[in-house]
């Protein structure tokens, strides 16, 4: 069975569903409902077809892998927003991969 993308998700991806300021940036705040866990739980053995675990174990990492990387792609979106915004500045490391910071107040 395949899985649909959650709305959700998409919702976190959009930068208007976010509130921005200089100091901070809030999400709002979220509840999973019975039908966004059997989503999570979906996606997670449909990805890992030979996983098996108890009801901890489901709790403990198959759910918290989704949220982490359901987060990641808010987190992604939220820094693409902000340095749009001019609220951080992106910069690229030695080794690659991309690193953010504050704008100095002078800057901003």
């Amino acid at each position: 069975m395949a899985c649909s993308s959650s709305n959700r998700i998409n919702d976190l991806q959009n930068p208007a569903r976010w509130h921005v300021s200089r100091n901070a940036i809030v999400a709002m705040s979220y509840s999973p409902s019975n039908a966004d866990v059997a989503e999570m739980i979906l996606r997670y053995v449909t990805a890992h077809p030979a996983a098996c675990d108890s009801l901890e174990g489901i709790c403990e990492w198959w759910i918290v892998r989704q949220q982490r990387d359901d987060l990641r792609l808010a987190a992604a979106a939220a820094l693409v927003h902000l340095v749009a915004n001019g609220d951080l500045e992106a910069s690229t490391g030695v080794d690659g991969h991309t690193l953010y910071r504050g704008v100095p107040a002078a800057r901003h």
